[in-house]
């Protein structure tokens, strides 16, 4: 049996039964269609940008992107041991002046410690249910049904524990991963050879396949929490029968959407440089005015209408990658789903 045959026993159309020969989905039009309705779905329901907002705190929409960028770069690992580092070096400062420090001061600094950890809190909760209620509202607009933003928020259940707990262990293997990756990064400084930087580049690599592999599972299993109602064990179980049957299909979705990600990306930045020119040209010219308040307040305002350019634009981008998996999901659920691999060398 090939490795690109998914839920496909026989070559021979004429041996299935018709209930089976309507479930196979050819590759060549499931990718296309599935983006498509994606998109439409996307555009013309414009409460799935709000969730698609708060769900971009989690990553996992373009969680590739973040994988493939941090596996050549250890900034982030260096920035989380200068964080330990900054951590300890304020933990010595406060406790050797401790007695310097007033009362009235010291329970202010606890109330805005306790404020900032209830706003973070609140953020995750947000961030987790829209996640929720975005998978949700993606089923139910598939089949052509209306749904309002507080029935899809309201839909998704109590789904809540679950859901954080998938994402939460995702991002403490990914991290840890990274982790690694960035240890070998340091030993490989240590002594430049052609050894350890094959060494590293194998180790990125294998980084790169089990942190996608995470982010796979971490989806579907999602997918299992809010659409079936399955537990949190059984919906990593059937998450992974799921991806271990439709692994190519997964990949090839993953791979699509990377490409589509890097031309929303270029976009983007056309977009911006468009959008830059006039206020480009009106610097120039309060700038030869020698006007010391214009500048500042059109440079003041033309950042303020580019971060809300690209959190629109990232919103609307993070909405229609987990519509897009929602609706893969779906689709490779109901079995027979060919991937374009087997089609190509069948």
């Amino acid at each position: 049996m090939s490795i690109f045959d998914n839920n496909y026993t026989n070559t021979n159309s004429h041996t299935l039964n018709p209930i089976r020969r309507l479930m196979r989905i050819d590759s060549s039009s499931l990718y296309r269609d599935i983006i498509k309705r994606a998109f439409l779905v996307t555009w013309q329901n414009g409460f799935l940008w709000i969730f698609g907002f708060f769900t971009s705190f989690l990553g996992l929409g373009s969680m590739y992107n973040f994988v493939i960028k941090n596996s050549w770069d250890n900034t982030l690992f260096n920035g989380l041991l200068n964080k330990v580092l900054s951590i300890s070096i304020a933990g010595t400062v406060i406790s050797e002046n401790f007695n310097k420090i007033g009362l009235s001061k010291l329970l202010l600094f606890f109330l805005a410690l306790l404020l900032g950890v209830i706003v973070i809190a609140f953020l995750i909760w947000l961030a987790i249910n829209s996640f929720g209620a975005l998978i949700k509202a993606s089923q139910i607009l598939d089949k052509n049904k209306k749904i309002t933003f507080t029935k899809s928020f309201k839909a998704q259940g109590k789904k809540f524990w679950p859901l954080l707990l998938l994402n939460l262990l995702g991002k403490i293997f990914i991290y840890i991963l990274l982790a690694i990756t960035g240890g070998s990064l340091t030993y490989l400084l240590v002594n430049h050879s052609v050894g350890r930087a094959l060494l590293y580049f194998f180790i990125s690599l294998l980084f790169v396949a089990i942190s996608l592999f995470i982010t796979f599972l971490v989806i579907y299993a999602s997918c299992f929490v809010v659409l079936k109602s399955k537990g949190f064990f059984e919906s990593i179980q059937n998450a992974w029968k799921l991806f271990k049957k439709n692994w190519v299909v997964t990949v090839e979705a993953a791979v699509i959407l990377f490409f589509i990600n890097l031309l929303a990306k270029l976009g983007f930045f056309i977009l911006l440089i468009l959008f830059s020119i006039p206020f480009m040209l009106l610097l120039l010219l309060f700038y030869s005015a020698s006007t010391a308040v214009m500048p500042t307040i059109l440079l003041a305002l033309w950042i303020f209408v580019g971060v809300l350019l690209l959190i629109f634009i990232g919103s609307i981008f993070s909405a229609f990658q987990i519509v897009t998996w929602t609706f893969l999901f779906d689709r490779i659920n109901k079995g027979g789903v060919l991937s374009k691999l087997y089609r190509v060398f069948r």
